[in-house]
Parts: structure tokens; sequence; C-alpha cells
């Protein structure tokens, strides 16, 4: 698992990436005592991206992700796993995973690991 000044740095990127393919994206956010990994702005929605390393994390994104939405901070968020080993040089090639999360998503029973509906693949295709 990467330290948290890892993952800063990779929250950092993901940003500068997703920039790189057209949605508007800031690094490490605060508001409201909060910290949010990435925020983004996509067809005029706010949206958050709440990143952890390693895919056996996936639990921790989400919940991570479900808080924000709780705390009011964006209607739409994603909980984000950076691949296990992931660098600022690796990120624009890696094979991230991510989950949509929004108010009517059934929270509890997608912690449990139950369908959670996570998808495969880079940067372009999360900016998509």
């Amino acid at each position: 698992m990467a330290g948290h000044d890892d993952e800063q740095l990779l929250n950092g990127e993901l940003a500068r990436l997703l920039r790189e393919h057209g949605v508007a994206a800031e690094p490490e956010v605060r508001e409201r005592g909060r910290k949010m990994d990435v925020v983004a702005s996509a067809g005029g929605l706010r949206v958050v991206l709440e990143a952890e390393t390693g895919f056996s994390a996936r639990r921790q994104a989400i919940a991570d992700a479900d808080a924000r939405l709780a705390q009011g901070l964006a209607n739409v968020v994603f909980a984000v796993c950076y691949p296990d080993g992931a660098t600022v040089a690796s990120l624009r090639e890696a094979a991230l995973a991510w989950t949509l999360r929004t108010r009517a998503a059934d929270a509890a029973h997608a912690r449990e690991g139950a369908d959670a509906h996570w998808r495969e693949g880079g940067v372009a295709d999360l900016a998509g």
C-alpha cells in the first residue's frame, strides 16, 4: 500500500491526466473541513473522486466516496483504486478500477462486496 504522501502525488497526477482528456479537475481540494482527493467538473456536475492504492482497498474507497455524498460535498462520486505499485510515472498507462457512487446507491450492499459495478481501464476510460 502506498503512503499518504504517495497517494497525494497520484491524486495530483490523476487530476493532471484528466485535464489532458478535457475534464476540469483539481487535486486535494479542501472544503468544510474535509479533503477530497480530486474534484472535477463534467457536464455541469461537480464530481468527486476518492482514491485508494491497491485493488484490495475497494471497501475503503467506497467508504470515503459514500462519506462525501453523506457530507453533501457532491452528488456524484467515483471510488477509484490505483493498482499496487502505481507511481506518478506509471499512472498514464495504469489500469485503474472505479465504481460510481450516487445518493441512490445501495452503500451497505456494495460495501459487502456484492456487485459494486467496478470497472477497469485507463485514465482515458475514466475521463469518458
